[in-house]
């Protein structure tokens, strides 16, 4: 056994006070180390950025609303504490959420799953650049981009992401109650879901409006002074990548956006946005088969980008093919042949999303947007 597993083995043992250890150490070697004290851990791909990543989840109630709705929220944001035994690595799920996937998805073992975040740990800064996450429709946000919010967090932005009522298909409160809901499964079209996005939109600008508030600067540890920022960010996976859109409308709060292969809904298709959007599709999401995105492209009137990668499907861009490689062996499914799977589309949509939320909230030069790249082959510009 190496001094590193050592060293991280004997942090773990005094957790009455900070350990000496490398962050390098963690990543690197806590698998070895969850097999040693844990043998059926399950432990999610390492982050991409530099820095380490605190989470945790609170709720919010969104009172102008009638009736009021009851969000939970998931915030990940970078932290100094890693090394510190009083903030383990998170559970991907709790006991009760994996049962509930385990028979959802026929995964198996879904709890085992850890994660790549310290539970509880404190943000490092109240300068970082703020973004809003919306999970796809019927989607609890710890499945639909987990893994998209940590990795952002990663490279510097605090991430919260939002379990929106009569939506998500579970939603776990701190008060142990669990609430299910049954997706509508026979949409046959997109006017369908506006009353949705208009709830989800509601939701999202409640949420950014209370940023600087109690309500929620509370709940993030080490959160002294509240967030210091001028703008924010939005995007999301499927319809929280359209409802991203939507609550950009008249709302200045918001600096960018960006949609994560969802149809647009409603008439921001036709009214647009006079700010930054970016767009990732997938090859069964194309141009062709759904007009809401040339429409909602063509009248854009920011800067806007739109990629396509190849080997994909829909729910590629959630966690999902990240969960399927972890959870299910020998996969016969000819569906998922040629699949660009979970860890290879995470690292070109961190890599993208990272680049223009850099752009326009960090002041970056979004090299990575201005056109085909060497290291992506796997990406097409379509515009």
């Amino acid at each position: 056994m190496s001094w590193e597993t050592q060293s991280y083995i004997r942090c773990a043992s005094l957790c009455s006070r900070a350990c000496e250890c490398k962050e390098l150490a963690i990543l690197g070697l806590v698998l070895l180390f969850s097999s040693y004290v844990a043998t059926h851990n399950i432990l999610l791909p390492k982050l991409l950025g530099p820095h380490s990543v605190g989470t945790v989840s609170f709720e919010l109630i969104n009172t102008p609303y009638s009736p009021p709705r009851d969000l939970m929220l998931y915030a990940h944001y970078p932290t100094t504490k890693a090394c510190s035994c009083e903030y383990p690595l998170a559970r991907d799920f709790s006991p009760t959420f994996g049962k509930w996937l385990d028979a959802f998805d026929n995964f198996t073992h879904s709890d085992r799953i850890v994660t790549r975040v310290h539970e509880s740990a404190p943000i490092s800064s109240s300068k970082f650049p703020i973004l809003l996450f919306g999970p796809g429709y019927g989607e609890p946000v710890q499945l639909s981009g987990r893994h998209t919010m940590s990795n952002l967090a990663s490279q510097g932005y605090v991430v919260i992401g939002v379990n929106h009522p009569n939506d998500s298909e579970i939603i776990e409160y701190p008060d142990g109650r669990v609430v299910y809901y049954q997706e509508n499964e026979n949409i046959t079209d997109f006017d369908q879901l506006i009353p949705s996005v208009e709830a989800r939109v509601s939701d999202m600008n409640f949420l950014a409006s209370q940023l600087r508030n109690t309500s929620v600067t509370d709940n993030i540890p080490g959160l002294k002074d509240g967030f210091d920022f001028e703008s924010i960010g939005t995007l999301g996976f499927s319809l929280g990548g359209a409802s991203a859109a939507t609550a950009m409308i008249d709302n200045p709060i918001y600096a960018c956006g960006a949609n994560m292969d969802g149809a647009f809904i409603e008439n921001v298709t036709e009214i647009g946005l006079d700010k930054p959007f970016f767009m990732m599709n997938s090859l069964t999401h194309t141009w062709p088969t759904d007009d809401t995105w040339p429409t909602f492209y063509h009248n854009l009137r920011g800067f806007k980008k739109d990629i396509q990668v190849s080997g994909t499907r829909h729910k590629a861009y959630s966690d999902w093919l990240i969960l399927k490689n972890l959870l299910v062996k020998n996969d016969t499914d000819p569906a998922n042949a040629n699949l660009l799977f979970g860890t290879g589309l995470i690292e070109i949509s961190n890599a993208y999303l990272t680049s223009f939320f850099d752009m326009c909230l960090k002041n970056g030069t979004g090299e990575l947007l201005q056109g085909p790249s060497e290291a992506f082959p796997e990406v097409a510009f379509l515009s």
